[in-house]
């Protein structure tokens, strides 16, 4: 069990770590603490820190404290047997964004040593009472109710526009051989509550060559680090013949290309998160159904569908007017009026200076 310090610890392109507030510096001290290999959940922190503006230090957690009331004068006994090599220890942040069940844990610890010093964020549902953090950023479909809570249709992540503009170059000339138009398609992989099975892969393959052949579009195959190595073989040889692009997850990976080059982008039900960042863009995006899922899921779907973010695939491929979706700028409007509040607590209690979080629009 512990804390690793990220590989790359800093969310700001300077990778400084924050200094103190001192006369010479301006920057709150913020620290993201996420569950240990879980990227998907990190670029959510990472993604509320780059759209508040915050520089942030990173720390990766392998186990969640046993419980959150130690005594304040215990801190450095009980974090040694929490924590290990990086351990969190002062100069103490001022912002605290904490993603996953072991690493909300671990806030809840940092909130109870630091109470009103601290502006701790929650992404996710923690299963923790409020009182251990200052907002809650919760999935509408988790129904996570309270004053500190912020509910939100979509997951929250990091990637921006010149970093797609980047990718688009690079892949644009990789794939240049290929016939336009491009369909990105977004595998995932199994959940709690649905399993991707080789009979559900078959007919997505043949789903997705119906729509290559039918409509002349060149199918580009994105599998996740969850997706079954069958099942991409599965879609790879059923689309034999036809042009395509299957990415065997050897090499750079070409997700931010794809989604910046396709014309269109179809992403299976089982993954929020790839929806949630396909939305970001005015690409048309599709919802390839699931057999069966969780309530919580087609909650999900059912809200994206309503929003106009996306569209249940059918078998076609159309366009639409609907705009760019971005949930982590919302949040962050939401959230800048309180942190601004804190950070002039702060300015006032220590006599030194704190920038106010610049507002963006979403």
């Amino acid at each position: 069990m512990g804390v690793l310090p990220g590989p790359h610890a800093m969310t700001t392109h300077s990778h400084h770590h924050p200094s103190p507030i001192n006369a010479s510096s301006s920057s709150p001290i913020t620290w993201i603490i996420t569950d240990n290999g879980k990227v998907g959940t990190e670029n959510q922190a990472l993604g509320l820190a780059k759209a508040l503006s915050l520089e942030a230090k990173t720390f990766y957690v392998k186990a969640r404290p046993l419980f959150f009331w130690w005594p304040r004068r215990s801190w450095r006994l009980w974090s040694a047997k929490v924590l290990r090599r990086d351990t969190l220890s002062p100069p103490w942040p001022h912002m605290l964004i904490t993603a996953g069940r072991s690493a909300t844990g671990v806030g809840a610890c940092l909130k109870r040593l630091l109470g009103r010093r601290v502006y701790h964020i929650a992404l996710m549902d923690p299963k923790l009472p409020e009182v251990f953090f200052d907002a809650i950023i919760a999935p509408a479909h988790d129904k996570r109710e309270g004053g500190h809570v912020i509910n939100t249709t979509l997951s929250l992540h990091d990637i921006s526009s010149p970093q797609l503009a980047s990718e688009k170059v690079a892949w644009q000339k990789r794939l240049e051989g290929l016939p336009l138009p491009f369909l990105g398609v977004m595998l995932g992989g199994s959940t709690r509550s649905f399993y991707f099975s080789s009979v559900f892969a078959r007919q997505l393959a043949e789903d997705i060559l119906a729509i290559a052949r039918s409509h002349k579009v060149t199918p580009l195959i994105i599998p996740s680090r969850r997706t079954p190595q069958t099942a991409l073989a599965i879609i790879k040889k059923a689309l034999e013949g036809t042009p395509h692009f299957v990415w065997t997850r050897e090499g750079d990976n070409p997700y931010h290309g794809v989604l910046a080059l396709a014309d269109y982008v179809l992403v299976t039900g089982d993954s929020v998160q790839m929806i949630s960042e396909a939305a970001s863009l005015r690409t048309p995006l599709f919802v390839y159904p699931l057999p069966y899922t969780s309530d919580k899921l087609k909650a999900f779907h059912t809200s994206v569908f309503q929003k106009n973010i996306a569209r249940p695939f059918e078998g076609s491929l159309f366009s639409w007017a609907r705009e760019p979706y971005r949930e982590e700028e919302h949040v962050a409007n939401a959230l800048k009026k309180k942190i601004n509040a804190h950070l002039q607590r702060l300015k006032e209690a220590s006599d030194k200076e704190l920038p106010s979080l610049r507002h963006k629009e979403p």
